[in-house]
């Protein structure tokens, strides 16, 4: 919810100037919020719930430390089996933990940001002391590249390690110090590689092809007309994921699963890939896409087979039959959160999953389950947070829906599952965005919902926000796929003329002095400067007219409007924060002092990666921007813009809020928790 703070008066109009180029602070009071364990959930037992701590990608369990990855937050380690975890790795910019190796005392590990309109990695670190310390190495990518790395193995037979990313192979004969590309494409969407334990040289690279090579790379061999969808179902059309495992028990022995319209399908060869046969097409195996496809073989038994989806599948006769294992049942002996990325037998009985909200194990041949998302595993990711007028605050988290944050004091509103987003208080209760959808909920007692989303529309949970009418507590836009007006009574849909391609509104303000005022914009760049229209438009009229400013900044051609704010004083004066990563020229953040008519770009400082909003500090001349990298702070003084560092990592922060009567920014990271900030003084009297 943007500005809870538009309802109290302006106080700090006429303090005194900061010098010259002065920035409010060196340094800067971060403290990290939670949550630090799994909260507690306030629904009933057995109810389907989303509570967790956040997507775990990838994970290591050995003898001397368990490693959990974060998608989007970094790498943690626990030496006392999941009770408690510690934050080890040392980005300067949050990479993602995509993928984990480890061979012998050396720990490798995969890097990537994924979830942003450009996909990046800086290739493959590692780790000779246990996390204590990462260096690079050969394989390391320009962050422009785009390369995200999704998995790395090495060869029980000599030793070779592989790697890739979503169109790539990569292969090293001296321990990762150099390495060869052997496979370059287009759309093979890799997410695994493999090498044959007992075959050297043969190694294979999976996602929606089934490739192998017999030479370390050199050459290549589609081996997906093979599989039974193809040669039984007559089935063509391309599969979303291939997952492979090869039998610990037979070295002949492979299988691969994958998905194709809501069925689950195993096929089994028993000639080290040559040939396949279906072992099962099952439609109670549901959702094996893109993001959910797994699939291990018990070490100690070949005929325990385990499957990942959005749910963990056991067959205990090879791979003919699957029961359904984990359930989002709360308090329930099954539950473990939905989406899994990782499954990994120890033994029959010994068997872990990472998921969407954590790392889980089963010591019974996965009849019960034990959250092992111990202390400190704080991988939360958040796409909105809203201040309360009693000071609780609500965040909406990616697959968990939303938790209440009071007096120290961690509740998961378990009745609510999927993702959540935004949120706005109202004199009739908070309206959230659940999957995607508007609710009216009763906070306090975090029960009950009632739909209120407008008619024929629809919303993304990623970028769905909500803005007060200034000095109103029941009058609020809803910044969807259009820009919808809440009157207290009903809603009026402020852009429906403008919005034929119905693409997402990615920015909007309403200036507090003058309501009447409004920008709003579109999220697609028009990626012609001879067609520069329809992307970003002013109201002096509260939204019943609208003029198309997108000529005036030529910059939209090739970026996106993420974010707009006006000085809450100075209607005229008006800042935008743009997508998209640059290359030569910064362009992040462009300001005008004559209502649009013109800008300057006023990037300086920034770095240039994707940014997710902005906000002007009521009462001051101070800006705020969130990046990939945290958030900066400029006022005009400034020759450029500062980064508020300090404890919190440099990390994607999608949303935060100004509490100014608690003197207090709150920091909704993207796979680190909730953080809170204490506003330097000066940062207010300028």
């Amino acid at each position: 919810m943007s500005f809870r703070t538009i309802l109290i008066p302006v106080l700090l109009v006429g303090m005194l100037r900061l010098t010259f180029g002065q920035v409010p602070a060196k340094k800067y009071r971060w403290k990290n919020l939670g949550p630090f364990v799994t909260s507690k959930s306030n629904t009933d037992k057995g109810r389907w719930t989303a509570v967790g701590q956040g997507w775990i990608e990838d994970f290591i369990i050995s003898d001397d430390g368990w490693y959990a990855g974060s998608i989007t937050g970094g790498l943690y380690k626990s030496n006392s089996q999941g009770r408690k975890w510690k934050k080890v790795d040392t980005d300067t910019l949050q990479m993602g933990t995509l993928c984990l190796l480890k061979v012998d005392k050396t720990i490798y590990r995969g890097t990537g940001l994924t979830h942003y309109n450009d996909k990046f990695g800086v290739g493959l670190l590692k780790s000779d002391d246990g996390g204590k310390s990462w260096i690079e190495t050969g394989l390391k990518f320009n962050k422009h590249e785009k390369r995200p790395l999704w998995d790395v193995t090495i060869s029980k037979v000599d030793k070779t390690m592989a790697a890739c990313t979503p169109n790539e192979v990569f292969v090293s004969h001296d321990n990762s110090e150099t390495w060869e590309n052997v496979y370059s494409g287009k759309k093979e969407e890799f997410k695994t590689v493999l090498f044959d334990y007992s075959i050297k040289n043969t190694l294979w690279a999976v996602g929606n092809k089934l490739l192998v090579s017999k030479n370390n790379g050199q050459d290549w061999e589609d081996y997906t007309p093979k599989l039974s969808i193809r040669l039984v179902d007559n089935i063509q059309s391309a599969l979303p994921r291939i997952a492979i495992c090869q039998d610990p028990n037979n070295a002949s022995r492979y299988l691969v699963f994958y998905g194709f319209k809501n069925r689950g399908y195993v096929d089994e060869s028993l000639d080290g890939g040559e040939t396949w046969l279906r072992l099962s097409k099952n439609s109670n195996v549901s959702r094996a896409d893109a993001h959910h496809t797994e699939i291990s073989i018990a070490p100690d038994n070949s005929d325990y087979v385990l499957l990942g989806t959005y749910r963990a599948y056991l067959s205990s006769d090879g791979g003919k039959r699957f029961e359904v294992v984990s359930f989002p049942s709360y308090l329930k002996e099954r539950f473990v959160h939905d989406d899994i990325r990782e499954v990994d037998f120890k033994s029959t009985k010994e068997i872990y999953l990472a998921t969407d909200g954590g790392v889980f194990v089963s010591k019974d041949t996965a009849r019960s389950w034990q959250n092992v998302s111990g202390k400190g595993l704080t991988a939360t990711q958040i796409y909105g947070l809203s201040v309360q007028t009693d000071q609780t605050i609500l965040i909406g988290c990616q697959d968990m829906s939303y938790f209440t944050y009071k007096k120290r004091k961690w509740t998961h509103l378990g009745n609510y599952y999927g993702d959540g987003g935004d949120a706005i208080e109202t004199s009739t209760g908070t309206h959230i965005l659940l999957g995607g959808r508007m609710k009216l909920i009763d906070l306090d007692k975090g029960l009950g919902s009632k739909g209120s989303h407008p008619r024929r529309t629809r919303s993304n949970p990623f970028v769905a926000k909500f803005h007060y009418y200034p000095n109103s507590k029941d009058s609020f836009y809803y910044i969807g796929n259009d820009c919808w007006f809440f009157d207290s009574k009903k809603w009026i849909n402020l852009t429906q003329s403008l919005d034929g391609k119905k693409e997402l509104v990615s920015g909007f303000d309403i200036n507090i002095s003058n309501p009447k005022q409004l920008f709003m914009s579109f999220n697609s760049p028009t990626w012609s400067s001879k067609k520069l229209k329809g992307k970003f438009y002013k109201s002096d009229d509260g939204g019943t007219t609208w003029s198309d400013y997108t000529s005036k900044l030529p910059i939209l051609a090739w970026h996106h409007i993420t974010g707009i704010t006006t000085n809450s004083q100075n209607p005229d004066e008006v800042y935008v924060s743009l997508g998209k990563m640059d290359s030569d020229q910064l362009n992040k953040v462009y300001k005008s002092l004559d209502g649009g008519h013109t800008w300057e770009n006023y990037s300086t400082g920034i770095p240039p990666y994707e940014t997710f909003g902005i906000k002007h500090i009521p009462g001051t001349s101070g800006t705020i921007v969130s990046s990939i990298q945290g958030l900066f702070y400029r006022n005009p003084e400034m020759s450029s813009w500062q980064k508020l560092g300090g404890k919190i990592p440099p990390i994607v922060i999608r949303d935060f809020e100004l509490d100014l009567d608690e003197r207090t920014i709150y920091a909704g990271t993207y796979g680190n928790g909730l953080w809170k900030m204490k506003i330097p003084r000066k940062m207010l009297k300028y």
